[in-house]
């Protein structure tokens, strides 16, 4: 996509005292982004989703229906990283459901995406939900494991998105992806 696609800011999407719109930065992280949802497909193991770039259209999409502004790049990355995981969620949630009594097996994610050396898959919509349950539990830590999981960010990444040193960053890494795992074993 150009940036000629996109509103400018006559359409009230462009910059304002507090911040930059979502048409605005689009254009500026698409490549980003782009890099994420390829990330996140590559990490879904059925690979029957979307494709990368019908996620990163899906997540601008509902992105839009927002009147947020964003302080910059990185903040918008994190909340877009976000908005293409409830959309891998939903349609997770929808294939599961039309599959249910087919015989054909749930989505999954890469348990070395959570560095476990099994090669277990755990079901998308598992990790969705042990997700939120963890983001409710400890809020930075879900974070850091959304933006790692979902994000494709390094936790150094992370880190620097979220402000915080990288030593906390690792050590909510550790405690978060120890309460995901005991969360989704079975």
């Amino acid at each position: 996509m150009s940036e000629s696609e996109f509103p400018d800011k006559a359409c009230g999407e462009g910059p304002t005292a507090d911040g930059h719109g979502v048409h605005t930065l689009f254009p500026q992280a698409y490549g980003r982004l782009r890099g994420l949802a390829a990330a996140f497909i590559r990490a879904e193991q059925s690979k029957r989703l979307l494709q990368a770039t019908a996620l990163v259209h899906e997540a601008f999409m509902r992105l839009s229906e927002s009147e947020r502004t964003y302080q910059n790049e990185g903040e918008f990355l994190s909340i877009a990283a976000a908005q293409m995981r409830r959309v891998l969620v939903d349609y997770a949630r929808k294939e599961n459901a039309a599959k249910r009594g087919n015989g054909r097996p749930p989505l999954t994610l890469d348990a070395r995406a959570l560095g476990v050396l099994a090669r277990a898959p755990f079901e998308l919509v598992d990790v969705d939900d042990a997700l939120v349950r963890l983001t409710e539990l400890d809020t930075r830590q879900g974070k850091i494991a959304e933006l790692h999981l979902f994000g494709a960010m390094s936790i150094d990444e992370a880190a620097l998105l979220l402000g915080i040193s990288s030593r906390t960053a690792f050590n909510d890494w550790r405690a978060g992806r120890a309460w995901l795992l005991k969360e989704l074993s079975p």
